[in-house]
C-alpha cells in the first residue's frame, strides 16, 4: 500500500509505502498496517481526501478483503473510492511505452492485456484483460508490437517472448513487483477530477469463476 499527495494539476508526490507482513492473513493486518502507515507520516485518517484500491485480477480472499475494507473507510469516513487494475498497476510500474502483461493464474491460462502507458502513466487499453493461452495472447499482441518494443510483464512473459516474431524488441521482466505509487500516478487525473467510482457497486475483477463456481456449474 502506499500514501501519495496528489495536486489539482495531476502531479504526485509519493510519501510512503508499506507492504503486508510476509505470509499474513490480509484480513488480520490490513487495517492495523494502514493505521502504521498514516502514523510514520503523522497524519490523521481524517487528512485523507481519497481511497485507491487494487480491483484486481488476483487471489479471491485478498481482493475480496481489500475491496471490503476500502470500501467501509471511503463509506464511514465519506471519502470518494477509486478503483484500479492490478494489471494496470503492473503496465505503468514498467514504465512509458508499450506493456504486454501474461501472469499465470495457474489453471492453465493467463491473465494478459496490452496497454501503452504515456509519460505521465496515463494507460490506454490496447488489447483488454482477458484469460488467454500464452499462444492465443501472443497471435492478439503480435500485430500492435511488430517493429517496436513492448514490455512483457509477468511469470508468463518468457514464454511470451518466445512466440512473437523476431522483429519485435522485447524487454522481459517477469519479476516486476507493482509499485503502487505508479498505480496511484496514473489515476491521478482521475482523482484531479474528481472522477470516482461508487463505493457501493464496486466490485473485483476475478476475470474468472472460483472453483467453488465451476464445481456447481459442472453440476
Amino acid at each position: 500500500m502506499a500514501l501519495a499527495e496528489v495536486e489539482e494539476s495531476g502531479i504526485t508526490r509519493h510519501l510512503a509505502a508499506r507492504e503486508l507482513p510476509a505470509r499474513s492473513l490480509p484480513s488480520e493486518c490490513l487495517v492495523a498496517t494502514i493505521s502504521a502507515l498514516l502514523a510514520e507520516q503523522d497524519l490523521p485518517a481524517s487528512d485523507l481526501a481519497a481511497l485507491c484500491v487494487g480491483t484486481g485480477p488476483g487471489s479471491f480472499t485478498g481482493l475480496r478483503v481489500a475491496l471490503s475494507t476500502a470500501k467501509g473507510i471511503a463509506l464511514g469516513a465519506g471519502l470518494p473510492l477509486y478503483g484500479i487494475s492490478s494489471l494496470q498497476i503492473l503496465a505503468v510500474t514498467s514504465g512509458p511505452g508499450l506493456c504486454a502483461i501474461a501472469a499465470d493464474n495457474r489453471r492453465g491460462t493467463c491473465y494478459t492485456a496490452l496497454f501503452d502507458v504515456d509519460e505521465r502513466l496515463r494507460c490506454t487499453p490496447l488489447l483488454n484483460e482477458a484469460l488467454r493461452g500464452v499462444d492465443e495472447f501472443a497471435a492478439a499482441v503480435s500485430p500492435q508490437v511488430v517493429d517496436t518494443s513492448v514490455a512483457l510483464v509477468g511469470d508468463c512473459s518468457e514464454q511470451l517472448a518466445a512466440k512473437l516474431p523476431s522483429r519485435v524488441s522485447s524487454r522481459i521482466l517477469p519479476d516486476l513487483v507493482p509499485n503502487i505509487g505508479d498505480g496511484i500516478t496514473s489515476i491521478a487525473h482521475r482523482l484531479a477530477s474528481r472522477d470516482a467510482d461508487d463505493a457501493i457497486t464496486l466490485t473485483p475483477n476475478y476475470l474468472r469463476r472460483s472453483a467453488a463456481e465451476e464445481s456447481a456449474a459442472v453440476k
